[in-house]
């Protein structure tokens, strides 16, 4: 069978770098980006662009430049803490850092509230069906696995 190209998405105008310190809704034009991630006094969430296999390659990458409390990077409509709205179950989390942990169906992922390392950094890239969330840190408490 020969290779297939089966998506990229690269249409966010030139605008690459981005800070976030609030709730935010990407969207498919948020591929490619780089996000800084100020951590605010209490939690919010960055929820992913809807899944659907024409988004293949959709990517992105998040470093955490302030601590202060968790940031919860989840799928589409998935509120604070998972649940089961939106695109819930459908993150495959690995861990490269302190524990090597892994998350075969999560709903998301975390950068973990106080114990955050500054420099932190979780990438993302979906295959249009899941999302696959990469977490690069140095401590165990770096990254939390988000599921209801």
């Amino acid at each position: 069978m020969a290779n297939a190209k089966i998506g990229s998405y690269p249409s966010h105008g030139l605008q690459v770098v981005e800070k976030i310190d609030s709730a935010k809704q990407l969207t498919r034009s948020d591929s490619g980006k780089l996000f800084f991630v100020a951590q605010a006094g209490s939690t919010y969430v960055i929820n992913l662009p809807k899944l659907s296999v024409d988004m293949a390659g959709f990517q992105a990458k998040f470093i955490c430049d302030t601590i202060n409390a968790s940031v919860e990077i989840n799928g589409y409509g998935v509120v604070a803490g998972g649940g089961t709205s939106g695109d819930n179950d459908v993150m495959r989390y690995f861990e490269v850092g302190h524990t090597e942990a892994t998350s075969p169906t999560s709903d998301g992922i975390s950068f973990g509230g106080s114990a955050t390392t500054l420099g932190a950094t979780i990438e993302v890239y979906t295959d249009g069906t899941y999302w696959y969330a990469y977490g690069y840190g140095v401590v165990a408490a770096d990254f939390i696995a988000v599921d209801a």
